[in-house]
């Protein structure tokens, strides 16, 4: 295949492949950026928070199921901060029970020693984990 083919096939199928690989690698890096996130969290500092809202919703695009979105709000150095945090369920029913069961509790919260508004929920800080 010669130089001007393979650019005339690029030009023509280039714009469809980005268009439908880049959700996949928007994901991807987001999944990625979050665990990177999780494995430094277990060396910030650790405060009380509250849980001051739990809904069930549905998965974001492109998982299927359900999930339990938590709202939580902290304190750190005397400021208040806000965060949330996403527990798969698998059946709208379970999402839901997973709010009831949640919303009002105290949970442990890492925070960025860096920067007090990035925060984390670790399950292993979580009395009894997350319970899904």
């Amino acid at each position: 295949m010669d130089t001007e083919k393979i650019l005339h096939n690029f030009w023509r199928f280039g714009p469809i492949l980005l268009r439908d690989a880049a959700p996949l690698a928007i994901g991807a890096g987001a999944g990625v950026r979050y665990w990177i996130r999780t494995r430094q969290a277990v060396s910030w500092p650790s405060t009380q928070g509250t849980v001051q809202g739990a809904r069930a919703s549905r998965s974001e695009k492109g998982r299927r199921g359900w999930a339990c979105v938590l709202t939580y709000s902290y304190a750190a150095n005397g400021e208040y901060y806000s965060g949330s945090y996403s527990i798969r369920a698998r059946k709208e029913q379970q999402a839901e029970e997973l709010a009831v069961q949640w919303k009002g509790r105290s949970v442990a919260v890492r925070y960025s020693p860096a920067d007090h508004k990035i925060s984390v929920l670790l399950k292993d800080d979580q009395v009894g984990g997350f319970g899904n």
